[in-house]
């Protein structure tokens, strides 16, 4: 668990520092009165090129294909687990309030 967690670090570490040497690059070639860096180094941040004779349902279900999420091994349960934790609190105060106002509304 603690090599996949250090690995997701490590990713996310990497995607800052592209971050934030994309956000540089701009403003260096404005100084120096260059062209801003090479487009296709952000292309993984940009939305896909869709072609323009595509039905607007058509060009909706290419944008969105690759949308959904993949769960690991284990993520449903910790998903329910972890509304429960969130939610549940909630609700046992909302029980308690309506247990109450019926015990002394009666």
């Amino acid at each position: 668990m603690w090599n996949k967690t250090k690995r997701a670090m490590d990713v996310m570490k990497e995607r800052n520092r592209r971050y934030l040497e994309s956000q540089k690059a701009p403003a260096d070639s404005e100084k120096q009165g260059e062209t801003p860096a090479d487009p296709e180094k952000d292309a993984e941040n940009r939305a896909p090129e869709l072609p323009d004779d595509m039905t607007p349902e058509e060009k909706a279900e290419a944008f969105h294909r690759d949308d959904q999420i993949k769960l690991e091994k284990g993520d449903l349960p910790a998903l329910i687990l972890s509304a429960l934790m969130v939610f549940g609190p909630v609700f046992l105060v909302l029980i308690a309030i309506v247990v109450l106002a019926w015990f002394f509304l009666q």
